[in-house]
């Protein structure tokens, strides 16, 4: 039988899990915000037509493929830096990716370093969840805040009424193990 103090242990290192997972999760939106924002403005127009079909599916394929390689190799922070030259994102959103950054690197470079006396308490646990599922929090709701702007932006720009880069970007996606947040 679990006993109260092993039970309080496994849910602090489980918020911690869930916390960075959805850290994880933010990542992959700034990519997805990336793509669309600044690759599908970039490549995308001079690949599809009037009617929303893709020219040339192959290059389509490859220039999509090598944009999103190298935005997968970038560490949050360059990604952050990415982000804050993007034109069509708020200031408040900019400072709040800011601060979600800020928060991110301190939970997976810093949080048990400075958290370790703190942990050894029933007390000090508790304090830690609470964070942890403020930071879990915080990042779901960055993550979605985003997901649903860039829903707009997909609209706007036609992409979200084009069954044929639909169907593209998300076989790309399966191949490539990738997920949209919506």
């Amino acid at each position: 039988m679990i006993d109260e103090i092993d039970f309080q242990i496994d849910e602090t290192y489980a918020c911690f899990g869930r916390a960075a997972h959805s850290a994880s999760i933010l990542e992959m939106t700034l990519m997805h915000a990336l793509l669309l924002l600044d690759f599908m403005r970039q490549v995308g127009r001079k690949m599809v037509d009037d009617k929303g079909r893709i020219i040339d599916a192959k290059k389509y394929k490859h220039e999509l493929h090598e944009f999103t390689q190298l935005q997968t190799t970038k560490t949050m922070g360059a990604l952050l830096g990415e982000i804050q030259r993007l034109r069509e994102l708020s200031p408040d959103l900019k400072k709040r990716i800011r601060q979600a950054t800020k928060q991110r690197n301190f939970l997976i470079h810093r949080f048990w370093q400075d958290n370790n006396s703190v942990f050894a308490t029933s007390q000090g646990r508790a304090k830690m969840i609470d964070q942890l599922e403020q930071y879990e929090h915080g990042f779901d709701k960055l993550s979605n805040d985003l997901a649903a702007l860039l829903d707009v932006f997909f609209d706007r720009l036609g992409l979200g009424r084009s069954q044929e880069i639909n169907r593209e970007v998300d076989k790309w996606l399966v191949d490539t193990g990738l997920t949209l947040i919506r």
